[in-house]
């Protein structure tokens, strides 16, 4: 790519990011443009980490696809456009709630970027990183501007969370299906609170709906689950009033509701058939990866009582493993540092909960949980599982640092965190 090129997609993103600010942190100038760099950083470190520690991997192998889709258009254009255009499924893989080939449609998304940016990965990735920076600020600013001491919280789990911002910067699949269960959340925000949704937010509701279960349908399956629950629990709570307690019990039986009825819906949804999914998963991980960096699940079957009798450790073990002392490496060992953080996260909010919790919180939790437990059977090797799983860590973060004494303490210290 020429360096012309470079600089005027350069000057497309800052001026994007510097034309937002008005809207996004007004008063936050600081924080949004640390974040705007770090954000940057983080896609760039995923390029750089791929390409030398792992030789390779998902993201350059999808760019590679994509640029030769790119020097196709510039070659033959009509023969392009029938390409992205046809959504004919020849996979034959076979997944629960499987509509077509998710990398296939990722290796077209990004080929139209490749051939705006002249086949550069560094500027792919730059806007990756501006468009997961957008979304991050819009549900930042809706939860700043109606859940009252969320600015923390939100601050934490959204833009310093280390693993998050990692895996959700860079050109890969979790950056843009995470960024539609922002926007998505954000617009819940909004309904929850009586804000007007504008026209054009509407058709990028559709759009991030799309987008995200296309990409990673289950994260928005059980995203979606707990979306249309809450909405309906919401609409209940304003004609009838309810305590806490009875709101949470009402939601959790209209959660588990839904679910049943969603895994009629099509033989691929039946809970046989998840089931048996998870456990094949789960022995083609221990096949390949064998006994390193493996989480080990004793008498897994694909049964409701052996998942049930499983969920604990897999719960545990997806948010707090590799421990410390399981580091082989620079990287598993900031991983454990990250978790152990995140423990101790877990023992104040439940040492302060009843004086902290807010209904609310009750959603977030079911969501995190659920996937986690989903994720860490079907998805045991450590390191992978590190990547999937900020699609709940994000929601976990927010709701055990929630007033958590821990971020005032290291609030204090960081000053414009306060502003």
């Amino acid at each position: 790519m020429s360096i012309a090129l470079a600089f005027v997609h350069s000057g497309l993103i800052f001026a994007l990011v510097y034309g937002a600010r008005q809207m996004f942190a007004r008063f936050s100038a600081p924080l949004y443009w640390l974040t705007f760099v770090l954000k940057l950083v983080a896609a760039i470190s995923v390029g750089l980490i791929y390409l030398f520690y792992y030789s390779g991997g998902d993201t350059w192998s999808y760019f590679a696809q994509a640029t030769k889709m790119s020097v196709l258009a510039r070659n033959d254009l009509p023969a392009y456009f029938q390409w992205i255009f046809d959504f004919n499924d020849r996979s034959t893989v076979n997944h629960v709630f499987y509509l077509h080939d998710r990398s296939l449609l990722f290796v077209k998304l990004i080929s139209l970027l490749t051939l705006l940016t002249g086949n550069s990965y560094w500027i792919c990735a730059a806007y990756f990183a501006t468009l997961s920076f957008f979304a991050s600020w819009f549900l930042f600013k809706q939860l700043v501007a109606h859940v009252s001491e969320s600015s923390q919280a939100a601050t934490l789990a959204l833009f310093f969370f280390p693993s998050i911002l990692f895996w959700s910067s860079g050109l890969m699949k979790e950056t843009l299906a995470l960024s539609a269960i922002y926007f998505l959340s954000a617009i819940f925000v909004k309904v929850a609170y009586k804000q007007i949704i504008l026209k054009s937010e509407w058709l990028l509701v559709f759009i991030s709906i799309f987008m995200g279960w296309s990409l990673k349908y289950y994260w928005m399956a059980i995203f979606l689950v707990v979306l249309i629950t809450s909405l309906i629990v919401l609409r209940i709570s304003e004609k009838k009033s309810m305590f806490s307690t009875k709101l949470m019990l009402t939601w959790l039986g209209l959660f588990v509701a839904i679910a049943f009825v969603a895994t009629l819906a099509h033989p691929n949804f039946y809970l046989s058939r998840i089931l048996e999914v998870l456990v094949s998963s789960y022995d083609q991980f221990v096949l390949v990866s064998g006994s390193k960096g493996i989480i080990k699940f004793d008498g897994l079957e694909p049964t409701l009582t052996s998942l049930l009798a499983n969920s604990p450790w897999a719960l545990f073990s997806g948010l707090y493993r590799p421990f410390v002392w399981e580091a082989s490496s620079v990287l598993t060992f900031l991983a454990s540092a990250e978790n152990l953080f995140l423990m101790l996260l877990t023992i104040l909010f439940l040492i302060h909960f009843r004086k902290n919790f807010r209904t609310f919180i009750f959603p977030l939790l079911t969501y995190a949980i659920v996937l986690c437990i989903l994720l860490t059977i079907s998805t045991p090797n450590l390191g992978t599982l590190s990547r999937y799983r900020i699609g709940f860590l994000p929601f976990l973060v927010f709701a055990l640092a929630y007033r958590n004494p821990l971020l005032n303490f290291l609030a204090k210290r960081i000053s414009f965190l306060n502003k």
